[in-house]
């Protein structure tokens, strides 16, 4: 390797790696222009790291007993360890994407102490002394005279005094908290003009600019994939097709907590309102008309817009006249946008939403309407992830919230709510609903249809969760194996804990699937006791409702 090659290596490195860490970037509202510069500053502050780690390696070899190196030999060595990070912005994919940049650690940490081992020709452990001595060294250097410079100087790239994400989210539940905001009504959203302070055209150049990176990046990865040295025509169609759909499926990872982010930031123009000059609550409704009870819907990962798939559409219709008359049903609520944007209005990509909405309908390409489950799926991972959940799951709750107040909910009325959330919206509803309990002092429990949720959502900070699954369900054994903090060894565990603590109901509705047909809800499936499935499923949602207002008299 060439010292240029070298240079270059780390500074992609760099790059890639501050990609993948820009979460801190957008949840301090860093603006676009700023943001850049804040990356590229970044990106030198580790090629600096680099230097250090270098000087402090080369320094370890002066032990006596020690083998002659030169500083560019170490040099040179340390940098080839760095190639591994060029993947580092998989560190920005929604939920995976911590295990990620770990797992690209410990690879640069193994690849540099076999590249010292090369050079110095010592055993695997005597290079391993080396290499941890000399990041034992520039850890040291770092916490005590690096840091404070650093934060200096990404303080003054940035335009602002960077804070953590738990300040930054613990501010914007004051403002929730203390505050009510009207939300915009989707069903009136063609009256609503886009002003977003990213052009548009901007925004879909930069899209094409990303996409295009994305697949040169993972261009070397796709002899592995489709299998360049594989005979047989139909095997590499088949193994093209594969490689297309991670390609599409790293791209959309990437595209979820676009949203989330930049909405926190302020960039869409649809940011976070702070003043909520005219926020009214419906203070004016009388005792004798005020609802009971308010049931809010939150759907699975089929939604695209506020009108639902035709299923969704014959259970709501059929769950809302056997409500009581004093309970409110909330629905239309967009649970995978978090500014409540359907995607056929996206200023970017509408024509294309449009384009999948329309052709998931017909019998021969109701398969392309995977594309917005695979969409919303990620959306879901951005729910569950550890730093992009937080700031999503704030805003949906935002979004519930101005709904109840628009519907006339009264701050401190104690009126109970009850959230059901279908399959992906089951996480939504269990991420939510302390904001609300919270915001709104209310009782809040959530009844989950199939629900896939992590084990790490606050499940002891609402009142109760009723999760109801089929026997013959698919999709909902997914949460159960994907998320290690349900699994029973977990004990720890949120899910666990409320178990223990009798906060979570599990109950088995028999031999339904996940969707129809056969699934939960569905209007024509049979059950053995004569009922249909969403008979079945009706009758539970009354039977909690009822067992509720029975223990509130």
């Amino acid at each position: 390797m060439h010292w240029w090659q070298a240079v270059l290596t780390v500074i992609l490195a760099g790059i890639s790696e501050s990609i993948g860490q820009s979460v801190v970037l957008f949840v301090n509202k860093v603006q676009p222009a700023r943001f850049v510069l804040s990356l590229l500053i970044n990106a030198l502050l580790i090629g600096f790291g680099y230097v250090f780690i270098v000087a402090a390696t080369w320094l370890t070899f002066f032990i006596p007993g020690s083998p002659h190196v030169t500083i560019d030999g170490i040099a040179i060595a340390v940098a080839l360890s760095y190639a591994p990070l060029l993947g580092a912005f998989l560190g920005a994919l929604p939920y995976a994407g911590n295990a990620i940049l770990l797992a690209l650690r410990i690879w640069q940490l193994v690849a540099m102490v076999l590249t010292v081992q090369a050079l110095s020709h010592l055993s695997f452990w005597m290079s391993t002394g080396h290499v941890a001595l000399g990041w034992l060294v520039m850890l040291v250097i770092q916490q005590t005279l690096g840091k404070p410079i650093a934060e200096r100087i990404e303080n003054a790239a940035a335009g602002v005094s960077l804070v953590g994400e738990k300040v930054a989210v613990g501010r914007m539940v004051r403002q929730l908290v203390d505050t009510s905001t009207p939300v915009r009504d989707m069903r009136d959203r063609k009256a609503h003009k886009h002003s977003a302070s990213v052009p548009i055209f901007a925004g879909t150049i930069l899209t094409f600019i990303f996409v295009v990176a994305i697949v040169w990046i993972l261009t070397p990865l796709r002899p592995a994939i489709a299998g360049t040295y594989l005979s047989g025509a139909f095997l590499r169609v088949g193994l093209n097709l594969l490689w297309i759909v991670l390609v599409a499926i790293v791209i959309a990872a990437f595209l979820a907590p676009l949203e989330t982010l930049g909405w926190w930031a302020g960039w869409y123009g649809d940011d976070v309102d702070e003043h909520h000059p005219d926020a009214k609550p419906a203070s004016a409704t009388s005792s004798s008309t005020e609802p009971s009870r308010y049931v809010i819907y939150l759907d699975g990962i089929s939604q695209s817009s506020s009108q639902y798939t035709p299923d969704i559409e014959t259970f709501l219709d059929a769950l809302e006249p056997e409500l009581p008359p004093d309970v409110r049903l909330v629905r239309g609520i967009m649970a995978y946008s978090v500014i409540n944007r359907p995607l056929d209005d996206d200023p970017i990509y509408a024509r294309f939403w449009k384009l999948v909405e329309g052709l998931r309908t017909g019998a021969k390409t109701a398969v392309l309407g995977l594309v917005i489950n695979i969409r919303n799926v990620m959306i879901v991972g951005v729910s569950a992830d550890q730093r992009f959940g937080p700031l999503y799951n704030l805003g949906i709750a935002q979004i519930v919230y101005n709904a109840l107040i628009q519907r006339g909910y009264r701050k401190g009325s104690d009126i109970p709510i009850t959230m059901i959330g279908y399959s992906g919206g089951a996480q939504m509803c269990v991420e939510t609903a302390p904001w609300l309990r919270s915001a709104l002092g209310a009782p809040v429990e959530v009844i989950s249809l199939g629900g896939v949720m992590t084990g790490t959502a606050p499940f002891t900070q609402f009142d109760h969760l009723y999760h109801f699954h089929g026997t013959k369900d698919v999709i909902e054994p997914v949460g159960r194996v994907m998320f290690s903090s349900r699994w029973r060894i977990a004990v720890r565990s949120s899910w666990n804990r409320a178990l223990r603590q009798g906060g979570i109901t599990i109950t088995s509705l028999g031999p339904v699937r996940h969707q129809v047909p056969g699934g939960m809800l569905d209007p024509d499936f049979k059950l053995p006791d004569g009922r249909t499935a969403l008979r079945q499923t009706l009758d539970y949602i009354k039977e909690i409702l009822a067992a509720k207002k029975a223990a509130s008299n």
